[in-house]
């Protein structure tokens, strides 16, 4: 026989109806599959997944690891100051003078320290001689004195010490941020941290992930 006689009722009754339905419907089953394609496609999209085909959905049911591009996926993609060390005064003067300088940049670390300054509604001066050494940081002539807002080896290159800063810059490097050393006519006056945070969301799609048994990196 097509079906066993001896299995249960609900299992006979599922059998007869789905053979009722290959043979009466083929078109409806036939046309299921991809109009299930083009839905889930289109939905993807609307969230920001592209998927090129079906057979990539086909392929993902096999994918055991999952490799993702850092900056703008796990991360927001626009970097912030995340923190300000200063040798001597205030916070807010190292970042008026970094940021000062930075107002020629079109860095997104530079960026960055422009709208921290505006963030804390600090009024920034206007600056002369802008330049900017590709990467090492900027210099400029910000209220008659020249500033150095960029790596060690801007600094180091002009004769400046790092020391004042240099515990605070190993720890903040060790923390994976950017740093970038303020100095005013060849003394340091701080450092400033810049990051790129992560998406709130990040820690639960890897999560969601894992719980699926697909490995991330």
């Amino acid at each position: 026989p097509w079906v066993n006689p001896e299995a249960s009722g609900l299992t006979l009754a599922l059998a007869a109806s789905i053979s009722v339905l290959v043979v009466a419907c083929p078109c409806a089953l036939g046309l299921a599959t991809p109009t299930a394609l083009m839905v889930g496609s289109g939905i993807g999209a609307q969230n920001g997944i592209l998927i090129r085909n079906g057979a990539a959905i086909q392929t993902l049911n096999g994918v055991q690891m999952v490799v993702f591009d850092k900056t703008g996926t796990l991360t927001v993609g626009r970097p912030q100051v995340t923190d300000v060390v200063t040798v001597e005064g205030e916070e807010r003067e190292v970042l008026r003078l970094a940021a000062a300088a930075e107002q020629g940049s079109e860095h997104p670390l530079g960026q960055a320290v422009l709208r921290e300054a505006q963030h804390r509604g600090i009024e920034v001066p206007a600056a002369s001689g802008f330049e900017a050494i590709r990467g090492q940081g900027v210099l400029a002539e910000v209220e008659g004195a020249t500033l150095r807002v960029g790596s060690r080896r801007l600094l180091t290159e002009a004769g400046i010490d790092l020391q004042p800063v240099e515990e605070e810059l190993e720890r903040l490097e060790g923390l994976a941020r950017t740093t970038m050393v303020v100095a005013r006519e060849g003394v340091v006056l701080g450092a400033l941290a810049v990051a790129d945070p992560i998406r709130p969301e990040s820690a639960r799609a890897i999560a969601d992930l894992a719980q699926l048994g697909v490995q991330s990196a």
